[in-house]
């Protein structure tokens, strides 16, 4: 069984759009990779996103990745970090 653990992405750190940009294509390829290479589970261990309220906007991006692997069958799990 294949399964997947990302951690410490920080959704939403950047103030420069440019990096903030860079952060979220990198976080969309790990979920491509996921979906890709068939696993059977997704663990996302702590800070998915840098604040507790992120923006509407970083959130809309999120939930459009997680949708992504709920609609290839592929649980995703999440456990909240210190900076959730």
């Amino acid at each position: 069984m294949k399964f997947a653990h990302i951690a410490d992405v920080h959704l939403g750190a950047w103030r420069e759009p440019r990096l903030q940009e860079l952060n979220l294509e990198t976080f969309r390829k790990a979920i491509a990779m996921c979906i890709d290479e068939k696993v059977a589970f997704v663990i996302i261990a702590g800070d998915l996103f840098d604040v507790a309220m992120p923006s509407v906007e970083i959130l809309k991006e999120a939930v459009s990745e997680l949708k992504r692997l709920k609609d290839c069958n592929i649980e995703c799990y999440v456990i909240a970090g210190s900076h959730d």
